[in-house]
């Protein structure tokens, strides 16, 4: 998906490349992997990729656990997006929490709407991935039940201790593993 915009100043007034990068920024929310800015007089245009959204992401991750082990891949998408490093604030907990309910939405919409249907480990490596993108701190869990001789398994990402792609009752039934990716420390001297 991209987004194309533009500015036509019909007064002949020049464009600055300081506006055209103001209407990128507004895109940012989104997660633009690609920006390109032109302006010449009274014209400026711009375009973003937005290469990451989830009905992309989604079979890009499956394709990805087809070819490398679960480890490389998630060490991979690890690499390409570092793990938020701050503390939040007192205030931003209810904000991040919020927007990570949306963006599980988005992807568990994206999953079950779309072309490609995505398991729940596919589902929600993208959701860490994408909250980790954002910058909102979120915990990939997996866990293991025994039902009637069958091992089973399942994926679900938790934000401030809270399962945001599966219900809380379901997510208990699991006998979970401990944080792939623990949080960051803060060492004290």
């Amino acid at each position: 998906m991209s987004g194309v915009f533009g500015i036509f100043n019909q007064d002949g007034a020049p464009v600055t490349e300081d506006e055209i990068r103001d209407m990128a920024s507004l895109l940012t929310r989104r997660g633009p992997d690609g920006t390109g800015l032109w302006n010449a007089g009274c014209a400026g245009l711009g375009h973003t990729l937005l290469a990451t959204t989830p009905e992309l992401l989604l079979p890009a991750i499956g394709a990805a656990l087809h070819l490398l082990d679960f480890k490389r891949v998630l060490e991979l998408l690890a690499r390409l997006v570092p793990a938020p490093s701050e503390p939040q604030p007192a205030g931003a907990a209810s904000s991040s929490s919020d927007e990570a309910q949306r963006i599980a939405r988005l992807v568990s919409i994206a999953a079950n709407h779309g072309p490609y249907r995505a398991t729940c480990l596919r589902q929600s490596l993208a959701l860490w991935w994408v909250l980790r993108r954002r910058g909102i701190a979120a915990e990939l869990r997996i866990g293991v039940r025994k039902d009637g001789g069958e091992l089973q398994s399942h994926a679900w990402v938790e934000h401030a201790g809270q399962a945001l792609n599966d219900l809380q009752r379901a997510t208990g039934a699991y006998a979970a593993f401990g944080p792939l990716f623990p949080p960051p420390t803060v060492s004290q001297r």
